[in-house]
């Protein structure tokens, strides 16, 4: 789904965080949350997703891998917080993971914020997403 395309969702080097309720059907393959992203070939932007059935994250081109294993049909709360040069992912309000070094990684792209799968259609989130919620800060836990 298409949320538009307002300047308040690039965040470029600044802090910002992205949260979603999520309950997977499937957890095969990428499945992409929310997130305003170009994807290959210049991975710019930013999106929550899941990947084989882990939190995987991306801001810019680096990504982050969540070390729960997500299971199909029970529901998750998920969180990307970039604070600073940090980026985290949280499930559950438990810090999943977390590393440096993601502060020059650019959370703008200017493609519309997609809702459940990425601007060209693809990456499909096989699910229920629910309450999605953008901030122009990092929040606690």
């Amino acid at each position: 789904m298409n949320a538009g395309n307002g300047g308040s969702l690039r965040f470029g080097t600044g802090s910002f965080t992205v949260l979603a309720w999520v309950k997977p059907a499937a957890t095969g393959g990428y499945q992409a949350i929310a997130g305003s992203w170009n994807g290959a070939p210049n991975d710019r932007g930013y999106i929550l997703g899941t990947n084989a059935g882990k939190d995987n994250p991306y801001i810019d081109s680096q990504s982050l891998s969540g070390a729960s294993t997500l299971i199909a049909g029970n529901w998750y709360h998920l969180a990307l917080v970039r604070n600073g040069d940090t980026a985290s992912i949280y499930v559950n309000g438990a810090q999943d993971a977390s590393s440096p070094g993601f502060a020059a990684s650019n959370a703008s792209f200017f493609t519309a914020l997609n809702l459940g799968g990425t601007p060209n259609g693809n990456d499909l989130f096989n699910g229920i997403i629910d309450d999605v919620a953008i901030f122009n800060r990092a929040l606690s836990a």
